[in-house]
């Protein structure tokens, strides 16, 4: 997602203990995070929701698969993964690298 995404989600989530990451932040306290896809590598969490994550969103080009590489290895202990359409076939090639993870298609 992009930057644009995020803050759009990060204002209809309203999620009490939320912050949307920004470029100037250099410390994070704890609570949710909401922040586009390319900022988090680098990152771990005890949690991720990865959000739309469908074969329009993420397609089979070589920058997508690494994308989504990053995305699924960023969570310590539970990846939920979301997705308007049909779920990218990049999720099938990264799923030796993910913790255990909760799939939803909302068609």
């Amino acid at each position: 997602n992009t930057k644009k995404e995020a803050e759009q989600l990060y204002r209809k989530a309203r999620l009490s203990d939320s912050i949307l990451l920004e470029e100037t932040m250099t410390a994070y306290s704890g609570g949710t995070v909401v922040m586009a896809a390319r900022e988090c590598k680098g990152m771990e969490f005890d949690g991720v929701i990865l959000c739309d994550a469908s074969s329009e969103n993420y397609p089979e080009e070589e920058w997508y698969v690494h994308m989504m590489y990053v995305l699924v290895t960023r969570p310590l202990h539970k990846l939920l993964i979301l997705a308007n359409k049909k779920m990218s076939p990049l999720l099938e090639e990264q799923e030796k690298s993910m913790v255990p993870i909760e799939k939803e298609a909302c068609i």
